[in-house]
């Protein structure tokens, strides 16, 4: 395979997995509270809500960091053209 392949399914499964995260971190805020839930929305206080709210937030926090480490490793590493 190469590096440009790697590269481009390592960016492609990122995305969704960063919105899917951010999406599911929207969504356990809404059940708290509707305030987090619109602070989520912004990316903003996430991480605050993601440490006062550990226990229900960290499913989607790993989530989201996984797809957001994937897209910053595949923009770092990928060939210049």
């Amino acid at each position: 395979m190469s590096p440009e392949l790697i590269a481009l399914s390592a960016f492609s499964l990122g995305i969704p997995m960063f919105i899917i995260g951010w999406i599911w971190s929207i969504v356990v805020a809404k059940q708290i509270n509707t305030g987090w839930m619109l602070g989520n929305i912004l990316l903003l206080p996430i991480l605050v809500f993601t440490l006062v709210h550990w226990h229900k937030a960290r499913k989607p926090f790993y989530l989201t960091s996984a797809g957001l480490v994937l897209i910053i490793v595949t923009l770092l590493l990928i060939p210049d053209s």
